[in-house]
């Protein structure tokens, strides 16, 4: 095995371990509910709790690099992702399940941005684009193969398998990672003091307006409780940036804001994720629970939109070096919004051919 290869082999391990994790549940979404007898507004907290977790801890990533060092992190990331998936799999309710995802997603929330530093630090300009090349293949592979090994794992085995499919790789990743990756960044406690307050302010934002948001369907749009929510969670956003701004070394630069491409990046990417992880959520649950399709037909049928991500993304990227992520934007959140409205008119008599043409042709902006 090469040099390169003994670096890029176990942090594509852990990428492709996170992303995977990504797109395995969704099929196995309708088979949890019937089993926990949960309502949809409660079994879509198995997503929103991962993806919340994720969303709180990204912010102390960076602090934690400096702090315990980029191979120490992975390491314990690693493991973290691993004891949470365990859990989730051993999980018998609803109750449990959720908190073991919340462990789950605070290991592989940490996963990519420390194998992305860990590439950077090692390798030079040179040859960083075709190392990052490699590695992308596990961000890339990971969403592609999760809809159909979700649904063949969840009809034959049972959906905690979902879950039990990552031990192996986590196994294999942290053995690769102690042999080959223990020389890698080892600088410690370099950290400045941590922003306690305005972390804390932050993930009371977060928290609270994912709940406001959350609890429309269930209490309606007219509920005193869901206005005190959403007004908490603007008190403690204006207390966030109060905090961040006077602060020397904040847990996220505001800085970064005076920059309209980021803004607009920002602004982009959130409506393309409400649209396309919207979708993704609810389309098992019509596919299973109204047209009748079993686990594996739903994965599928979900197979191409992943297999076509996979294949457009390195085109995309290299008409972006060439020509300006304009122009290629413009046009994926085009085709997402045309999606989106052919998918609000499918029901139980469509056709297979218009589930996939219409699902397709939101996935891969």
């Amino acid at each position: 095995m090469s040099n390169k290869a003994k670096i890029i082999i176990p942090l594509m391990l852990g990428t492709f371990m996170a992303a995977l994790d990504n797109s395995i549940v969704n099929v196995s979404l309708p088979v949890m509910q019937k089993q926990f007898g949960a309502r949809v507004d409660e079994i879509q907290w198995v997503i929103t709790a991962y993806m919340l977790a994720f969303c709180v801890f990204m912010p102390l990533t960076n602090w934690l690099k400096n702090k315990i060092g980029l191979y120490k992190m992975y390491i314990i990331s690693i493991c973290v992702f691993a004891a949470g998936s365990l859990l989730c799999g051993l999980s018998g309710s609803l109750s449990t399940l959720i908190p073991s995802r919340i462990l789950q997603a605070l290991g592989g929330g940490a996963l990519t941005p420390v194998a992305l530093a860990m590439l950077s630090e090692v390798f030079d300009d040179k040859e960083r684009g075709t190392v990052m090349g490699w590695w992308g293949l596990g961000v890339v592979v990971g969403p592609a193969l999760g809809p159909t090994l979700g649904g063949i794992l969840t009809q034959y085995l049972g959906w905690p398998y979902i879950f039990f499919v990552n031990l192996p790789f986590a196994v294999l990743a942290l053995l690769l990672s102690v042999k080959y990756l223990k020389n890698i960044s080892k600088n410690e406690n370099n950290a400045p003091p941590f922003d306690l307050s305005g972390y804390i302010s932050f993930i009371l934002f977060i928290i609270l307006l994912q709940y406001s948001v959350a609890s429309i369907e269930k209490q309606g749009a007219r509920s005193v409780q869901l206005y005190m929510t959403a007004i908490a969670s603007l008190i403690f956003l204006f207390a966030f940036i109060k905090i961040e701004s006077k602060k020397k070394d904040p847990v996220l630069q505001l800085s970064l804001f005076k920059s309209h491409q980021f803004v607009a990046g920002i602004l982009v990417t959130a409506v393309r994720s409400v649209a396309l992880f919207g979708g993704l959520f609810l389309l098992p649950f019509l596919l299973q629970s109204l047209m009748g399709y079993s686990e594996i037909q739903t994965g599928l049928l979900l197979l191409p939109t992943s297999a076509a991500l996979a294949l457009i993304m390195p085109f995309a990227g290299k008409y972006a070096d060439k020509h300006g992520p304009r122009n290629i934007t413009i046009a994926g959140l085009i085709l997402i919004a045309g999606s989106t409205v052919q998918l609000a008119f499918l029901d139980k008599g469509s056709s297979v051919i218009s589930i996939v043409i219409q699902w397709y042709c939101g996935g891969p902006d």
